[in-house]
């Protein structure tokens, strides 16, 4: 089965979330990833928009604790370009810390010590997909119903991993035309249903 979530589909640049979590090209559903498995994508590749200052700008007041409300908070319609942007200085921050994927990829200690030093920066998934916001299950189950109309056979919603629901595609033996179609046309059926006020 293939699978899609948000940061590995989008962010190129999501270094260390991306294997931590499973993001850029070493994830499957968020973490799982059988061998001939597409990205990860957590709800959305979107292609226009603006940049979020932080959690507070998506999340509903009184949704984010003082621990998350400084992060960037990713949004539903921040082009590739605005995310890469918020993984490139995440990923600056985590090297003026003393990790970085190309000089000690495999220093899992400076590795941790630097996402602690740099949680404030680690970009936080769109507010519909986020695992601690109450509404996202429905948001989700709306968005693989505008799928399944669609025309996507195979696709279905993954349990929360790595905090951010994600959508898998193909089914059991990779249909490739539900993978291809579901990868298509995720963006938009995450902006119709975001835009019936579902998942905020």
């Amino acid at each position: 089965m293939k699978a899609h979530t948000w940061r590995t589909q989008t962010v190129a640049g999501g270094v260390v979330a991306a294997c931590a979590l499973a993001l850029a090209a070493c994830s499957s559903s968020a973490a799982k990833q059988p061998q001939a498995q597409v990205p990860s994508l957590p709800a959305s590749v979107a292609t226009s928009g603006s940049v979020s200052a932080n959690a507070n700008a998506s999340a509903p007041a009184g949704t984010t604790s003082s621990a998350t409300a400084a992060r960037p908070r990713i949004t539903l319609d921040m082009t590739n370009t605005q995310i890469d942007a918020l993984y490139t200085q995440y990923s600056q921050c985590m090297a003026t810390n003393g990790f970085s994927k190309q000089k000690n990829p495999r220093d899992q200690v400076a590795m941790m010590k630097a996402q602690n030093a740099c949680v404030s920066q680690d970009p936080l998934p769109p507010w519909q997909i986020d695992a601690s916001n109450p509404k996202a299950a429905e948001f989700v189950h709306a968005v693989v119903q505008c799928l399944r109309d669609k025309g996507v056979q195979y696709v279905s919603a993954d349990s929360p991993q790595g905090g951010q629901y994600a959508f898998s595609f193909g089914g059991p033996d990779n249909d490739s035309q539900s993978i291809t179609l579901g990868l298509q046309d995720t963006p938009d059926c995450e902006k119709q249903v975001a835009a019936q006020g579902l998942g905020s």
